[in-house]
């Protein structure tokens, strides 16, 4: 359980706070563990997050949604003359 945070209450929006904080700044927390109180002193380091995002093709071919379904159940035909044709 957090007692303090940098001497006070904590936020309480924890998240929030550290995300508003400048990397490199420090944390003080005075936490309640197994009955013992602690000191913790933390780093806010930069973090950056990638996200991807994968979107169905409305205009896809048969061809490119075999492929799709293949990969997505792990399994895939081969390709055939007929569909290099299409």
């Amino acid at each position: 359980m957090i007692l303090s945070w940098n001497g006070s209450e904590p936020p309480r929006n924890a998240e929030r706070w550290i995300y508003s904080q400048k990397p490199g700044g420090e944390v003080r927390l005075r936490i309640l563990r197994d009955d013992r109180e602690m000191s913790i002193n933390c780093r806010i380091n930069e973090r950056t997050e990638t996200f991807d995002q994968v979107v169905e093709d409305s205009h896809a071919g048969a061809k490119a949604k075999r492929i799709r379904e293949g990969i997505l159940r792990g399994t895939t035909q081969p390709v055939t003359a007929s569909d290099s044709r299409r």
